[in-house]
């Protein structure tokens, strides 16, 4: 198992847009997920903004939104007013120092002995039609039909999302739980593993 640290650090009174807008600028290129009274939007880092498949930003809407790359995690939190508290989980330091820049909080980091990487395979098949560039469609009869940010996703196929589950010792006798997850990616699920 590798021992490393998960770093966390805060910034409240934010809308969703400036939760995002911290995401792209501190993550990168990143997936999000969206929440909001009406549905489940997923968006990606496009022109600067995360944008869904239509090339809308962040609905102000929201309640909930998680953006992720291979870097660390953006959660935000509505908690009243359309302002909520936005959380930036990382393993790298260097990361969670730059975060202080932009006005985030150091908050306690978290020591752990290991990962453990798993996908979520989203619900629903490929269609086959690409939505726009970079983005596939997935249909289920049951919920209908989602766009993903997950290019050349084949007829049938099915998207999923990376995660790494971050392990720390739970007590004197040496078990060990989950401490966090972290979601890292999106990516075509191979279809020996659904």
């Amino acid at each position: 198992m590798s021992e490393h640290r998960l770093h966390y650090a805060r910034k409240e009174g934010l809308r969703a847009a400036e939760a995002a807008a911290h995401a792209v600028s501190l993550l990168g290129d990143v997936y999000a997920i969206a929440y909001t009274p009406a549905a489940c939007v997923l968006a990606r880092t496009d022109g600067g903004a995360l944008r869904d498949s239509a090339g809308r930003e962040i609905p102000t809407d929201a309640f909930e939104l998680r953006c992720f790359s291979s870097q660390g995690e953006l959660r935000w939190l509505h908690e009243g007013d359309g302002l909520g508290a936005a959380v930036l989980v990382t393993a790298d330091e260097a990361l969670a120092g730059s975060a202080a820049g932009a006005g985030f909080a150091p908050l306690p980091s978290l020591a752990c002995c290991g990962t453990i990487e798993h996908d979520y395979v989203l619900w629903g098949t490929a269609t086959g039609r690409d939505v726009a560039p970079g983005w596939s469609e997935v249909a289920e009869p049951r919920i209908g039909s989602l766009a993903v940010p997950v290019e050349g996703l084949p007829e049938r196929g099915r998207a999923a999302i990376a995660a790494v589950e971050h392990l720390r010792i739970e007590d004197e006798h040496g078990n060990v739980g989950v401490a966090d997850e972290l979601l890292v990616g999106l990516h075509v699920q191979p279809a020996e593993e659904v």
